[in-house]
């Protein structure tokens, strides 16, 4: 993953979908908007608190450093659970359509671009190169303990014919193990996932900590991506503050960064 700025926006962008030239992508940074703390700057979400003139004011100036309209940033409404929307040409052309309930956006339509909101859950952007067809996920550990990341290839497999052998999938920025305390409600929900990636949980001075990033990278193993084709962004959201949002290390009270990926053309 690199970072590059553009005027007052940091984005952040993945080696393996950089070499493609059909899709783009984003994850955004906090700097460079016009919230005040503790959103401060570039808050993105409409749930936080924010007022929504600053939210739109903030995802106006990140789709025009991105050279796209506004209207092209397609959000659901995210419920730390596993619904994938599947963003049909009709839904493409409708921006203004009620927010359907989902954790996860899959298109084979181009000129929308496919956005979660995140603040320590990880983004997972994943992309068929030989289908053409788009998908971003939040994936959060809810959405991990029921298998997001299996679901949505598993969905792209199916209704597009992808082969999980030709995707690339990036788990982008989230809260690491080193700052990640969870407790044994989550342990016990992630227990099927951390049978094959055990080095996800780590136990430290009494408590256990969760590796989300690993967890997803995993779980995207499991389903048939390969592991050449996997990129992690190896960023804790909570470790760096001054680059993104974090829910945890902010006691709860802050913004969200957005990542979104888009089929050219």
């Amino acid at each position: 993953m690199r970072f590059q700025t553009i005027g007052n926006i940091t984005v952040a962008r993945f080696r393996l979908l950089e070499t493609q030239a059909d899709v783009s992508h984003f994850v955004s940074c906090r700097a460079g908007g016009v919230s005040p703390p503790p959103w401060d700057t570039l808050n993105i979400s409409h749930t936080v608190g924010d007022s929504p003139a600053r939210v739109e004011k903030n995802r106006s100036l990140l789709a025009r450093t991105l050279g796209m309209r506004t209207k092209q940033l397609r959000f659901c409404a995210q419920r730390h659970g596993t619904d994938i929307w599947v963003v049909s040409e009709r839904e493409r052309i409708c921006p203004d359509e009620p927010l359907r309930e989902a954790d996860g956006m899959i298109t084979a339509q181009p000129g929308v671009c496919l956005t979660v909101v995140v603040a320590d859950c990880a983004p997972v952007l994943l992309w068929s190169t030989s289908k053409r067809v788009a998908g971003v996920f939040h994936a959060g550990w809810r959405g991990l303990a029921g298998g997001i990341c299996e679901k949505a290839v598993d969905t792209m497999r199916v209704l597009f014919r992808a082969a999980p052998y030709e995707m690339i999938a990036c788990v982008g920025p989230c809260i690491g193990a080193c700052c990640y305390r969870v407790d044994a409600q989550v342990i016990e929900a992630m227990e099927p996932h951390l049978c094959r990636t055990p080095h996800a949980l780590v136990a430290r001075g009494g408590g256990f900590y969760l590796d989300l990033s690993a967890i997803a990278a995993g779980q995207l193993l499991s389903a048939g991506v390969p592991e050449a084709h996997i990129e992690e962004a190896g960023v804790c959201t909570s470790c760096r503050q001054d680059l993104f949002f974090s829910h945890r290390g902010s006691g709860g009270r802050t913004g969200r960064c957005a990542a979104g990926i888009a089929i050219e053309g």
